[in-house]
């Protein structure tokens, strides 16, 4: 850590998230920044950034229902849209948790109504009862799942997390395309000298390898992951064309 700081004297850094820079600008674009033009990338840990960039881990959501609708499968929930009306709660429209849902309805086909919800009262909304599902992080429900207040239908990450391993992923259930995750990072100035980047990203790479961190995060749900920056460059693009897809499908109206 010392050596990291010794790195970045004098150079501003800014972490970022995922779902604020890429999802929030499928529904909100025209940024102050564009994350792929003025940009240059770093590592990788969990993702997002202004102006230059390190991915370093990812976070899935899971798909929580409240056992009153009677739901343990994706399959069932497709089902169950089809004889009554479905809603789900959300902390607004094109948040991640928003897209998260969304992205499941949209490959599923089904009719299912969005509640948006200020900050963490969608998951009270949940625990009401009053909606059917909702797709939050780890984070919020992880208590709710241990108590039975909620359920954990499925995981939108390709692998399942390690601190819930009886819950399988979407892609497991019949959705090879359901691959949603959040993902953070650390981003400097474009004009870093090339020698500090490397050094950032060899130091940010040791980091997300340490046996203490890697405990850390995955109580979270968080996975390291190390992404040179070409590959983070290529994953940013995919992710934002994603997105943008997801957005059309919900009907979202770029603001």
């Amino acid at each position: 850590m010392r050596s990291l700081l010794r790195i970045i004297y004098g150079a501003t850094l800014v972490a970022l998230a995922a779902c604020g820079k890429v999802a929030g600008s499928s529904a909100h674009p025209a940024p102050e920044h564009d994350v792929l033009t003025r940009q240059e990338i770093m590592a990788s840990t969990a993702s997002t950034g202004d102006l230059l960039q390190a991915i370093q881990s990812l976070r899935p959501n899971f798909l929580a229902v409240h056992p009153s609708a009677h739901v343990k499968t994706l399959a069932q929930l497709v089902d169950l849209s089809k004889k009554t009306d479905v809603s789900y709660s959300s902390p607004g429209v094109g948040s991640a948790s928003h897209f998260a849902c969304e992205f499941f309805r949209a490959q599923a086909g089904a009719k299912m109504q969005n509640i948006p919800f200020k900050g963490s009262e969608y998951v009270t909304e949940l625990l009401s009862g009053r909606v059917q599902f909702a797709c939050p992080p780890i984070g919020l429900v992880a208590e709710y799942f241990k108590n039975g207040q909620l359920v954990p239908v499925a995981v939108s990450s390709v692998k399942r997390v390690p601190s819930l391993p009886d819950v399988p992923t979407a892609i497991e259930q019949g959705f090879p395309r359901f691959d949603y995750t959040i993902w953070y990072g650390v981003v400097a100035s474009s004009k870093t000298p090339r020698a500090i980047v490397d050094q950032l990203a060899a130091e940010l790479s040791a980091i997300d390898k340490a046996p203490d961190v890697i405990a850390t995060l995955g109580k979270q749900g968080i996975s390291p992951r190390d992404m040179e920056g070409s590959r983070f460059d290529a994953f940013i693009k995919s992710e934002i064309v994603k997105l943008h897809e997801v957005a059309e499908a919900s009907g979202v109206k770029p603001q």
